[in-house]
């Protein structure tokens, strides 16, 4: 994650093999906690198309009490998403976790719609 302003450095836990061989590369970095405070950890969230992928679209909420909408309308390539928190990083590497149960052959057969 080169020259990225958000990438966690020196984090605790990472999951982010973005060498470039994948259409989508997703990854994920931790930070160690730096104090006591529950916000002092930093979660790092990377999303990248620029290996061949398509470009993304984006649309974000500034704020839980709006219902709007916006959205950038260029097309974009690469996103890093800075998340603060340690109840945020478990819900990071939760939610990671049961995406990796998804590859399971005893978790389940992902739908498919020609078979129907």
């Amino acid at each position: 994650m080169k020259s990225n302003p958000l990438a966690v450095r020196n984090p605790e836990f990472r999951c982010a093999d973005v060498d470039g061989t994948m259409a989508i590369e997703v990854g994920l970095e931790i930070s160690h906690p730096s104090s006591g405070s529950k916000s002092s950890r930093l979660n790092n969230l990377f999303i990248s198309t620029s290996s061949g992928g398509y470009p993304m679209k984006l649309a974000v909420r500034l704020n839980t009490l709006e219902d709007k909408w916006h959205t950038i309308d260029e097309e974009i390539s690469s996103i890093s998403i800075q998340i603060p928190g340690d109840y945020e990083a478990m819900g990071l590497v939760g939610c990671l976790q049961h995406i990796g149960l998804m590859s399971l052959p005893i978790y389940g057969r992902m739908n498919n719609s020609e078979e129907e």
